[in-house]
């Protein structure tokens, strides 16, 4: 089974890769002992700094709310100043997929289960941008 983790070894060069203006947010664990052990998987794999691939990063314990539900997409979207409909979000969650389409937000699911991983993700929409 595929390891259980969005942001792979090679998921910052992917991201930084897609042709695109920004990239506005993250959402990221929602207690502090999971916010450490993703820190310690960043440092491990060299990617200490993944969270300044965005404008801002938010903590779900530190905003109080949590993914799936509406209230933090809601949140990010209003404190960003975004339009849930030029807004994607990308989860290998279904429940979180599903919490940020409720709010008119684009969502990908990441089946990590298919082998799936946003390195292949951020693949594709580069080769949609070349293409089109």
């Amino acid at each position: 089974m595929p390891e259980k983790n969005l942001f792979r070894n090679e998921a910052p060069k992917a991201i930084r890769s897609v042709n695109l203006t920004r990239y506005e947010f993250a959402l990221e664990p929602c207690d502090p002992l999971a916010w450490l052990a993703a820190q310690e998987f960043r440092e491990k794999f060299g990617y200490p700094d993944f969270d300044a691939l965005f404008e801002k990063a938010y903590f779900s314990f530190q905003i109080r709310l949590k993914k799936p539900g509406r209230a933090v997409f809601e949140y990010v979207l209003n404190d960003r100043k975004l339009s849930p409909s030029e807004t994607l979000f990308i989860d290998d969650s279904i429940q979180h997929i599903e919490g940020a389409l409720s709010t008119g937000m684009q969502a990908r699911y990441l089946d990590l289960s298919a082998g799936e991983n946003i390195t292949d993700l951020f693949s594709e929409h580069a080769n949609a941008l070349s293409s089109g």
